[in-house]
């Protein structure tokens, strides 16, 4: 549980006055760019005690390219930890007045200090949470740089849009854990009710595919068939007429996305080669129910201490085989020895590792425990 901050106060937030607004201001868009810090948080549901997730994966003949797990329902929470240029970073949320429950001070002055005239502060981390069809998508192989990373989520979601004709807005994507981690990509239907399109994905054999085709047409990129099934980058063509050097508003750039313009390139090659491989990709269900007659004894342990069940592939890392993976906390256990280089290669992907004993005692590992904290 190293590295791991709690964040204390968090206030949620159920009701809110607003006013509606005819169009974006000058104010809105520099708000949205300098933006704020937010922690988003999902949870998969679980029904008569059972984790409900949908669990899929994208492969073309060089092999698996993208692991998908779907859920309708998930509870997605977001924090708001206060301005991204903020002087103090270990200074969380904002300024209330607990009397009268109004805000204290305005965004650009949430560090500034009291007076003896002013109302009463209380400092707060606001959160709200819904639930929302998501969906998880993580890459199979080694994880991309965070300009790729950053890249393939946009360019990702601007294909959900166009294949499934959303509103912009109706369908977002956040990096996890964080912004400075960037090692999956969480999608979810932000509209009420949501369109049921991540579940198609999860579902139809080459919805993926035409959405990450789409995508690159939209880059400006001409010659995709010949590109796709090459899956070969240098074969592709630059619309000469684009007039669009990294990335403009015509593809990959919008009013939700600025944060992240600075890291968002359509030339990434990174980024347009796994588009490429899943543009001539086919996503098949995995089971989450398959396990080996030798790890029946761990599976009951599982159940006999109140544990979710593994729910995805082994994980294998620097020649170690995590042979427990639970895909929807980021958690990999083996009853064997770990290596230092294999725990610190299976955090770069965003897992975090337990070292089981040989055979299951009477109470779960309190690491193991630890790491699913009430679900232990």
């Amino acid at each position: 549980m190293s590295r791991v901050h709690p964040i204390r106060n968090v206030l949620r937030i159920d009701n809110v006055e607003t006013t509606p607004a005819e169009r974006i201001t000058a104010n809105d868009e520099d708000r949205q760019r300098r933006g704020f810090d937010i922690q988003t948080i999902f949870a998969w549901p679980r029904r008569d005690g059972i984790v409900d997730v949908s669990s899929a994966i994208a492969s073309d003949p060089a092999g698996p390219i993208l692991h998908l797990d779907y859920a309708s329902g998930a509870t997605i929470s977001r924090l708001n930890k206060g301005l991204r240029r903020r002087r103090e970073k270990s200074i969380l949320g904002f300024g209330i007045d607990p009397a009268t429950g109004r805000w204290v001070g305005g965004v650009l002055d949430d560090d500034a200090d009291e007076t003896p005239e002013g109302p009463i502060k209380q400092r707060v981390v606001p959160i709200v949470q819904d639930n929302k069809n998501a969906a998880l998508l993580r890459l199979a192989g080694e994880p991309l740089t965070p300009a790729a990373m950053a890249t393939l989520q946009h360019a990702l979601a601007r294909g959900f849009e166009l294949v499934f004709q959303l509103e912009e807005g109706e369908l977002l994507t956040e990096p996890v854990p964080s912004r400075d981690g960037r090692h999956a990509i969480l999608a979810f239907e932000a509209t009420e009710g949501g369109a049921g399109v991540l579940g198609r994905v999860a579902r139809e054999h080459h919805a993926l595919g035409h959405v990450a085709k789409t995508a690159l047409e939209l880059m400006h990129y001409r010659n995709l068939d010949v590109a796709i099934a090459a899956s070969d980058p240098g074969l592709l063509a630059t619309d000469a007429s684009a007039a669009c050097v990294r990335g403009c508003y015509r593809c990959l750039l919008s009013y939700y996305n600025q944060p992240d313009h600075e890291l968002i390139d359509r030339t990434n090659r990174e980024a347009v080669g796994v588009l490429l491989r899943l543009a001539r990709s086919e996503v098949s269900s995995v089971s989450r129910t398959d396990h080996p007659e030798t790890e029946d004894e761990w599976i009951g342990a599982f159940r006999r201490w109140s544990l979710p069940l593994p729910n995805g592939a082994p994980l294998v890392i620097d020649g170690h085989t995590l042979r427990f993976v639970w895909s929807e906390h980021r958690v990999a256990a083996a009853p064997a020895p770990l290596t230092a280089a294999a725990r610190e290669a299976a955090g770069n992907l965003g897992f975090a590792t337990v070292e089981l004993p040989s055979s299951p005692g009477a109470m779960a590992p309190v690491e193991l425990a630890e790491l699913f904290g009430s679900a232990a």
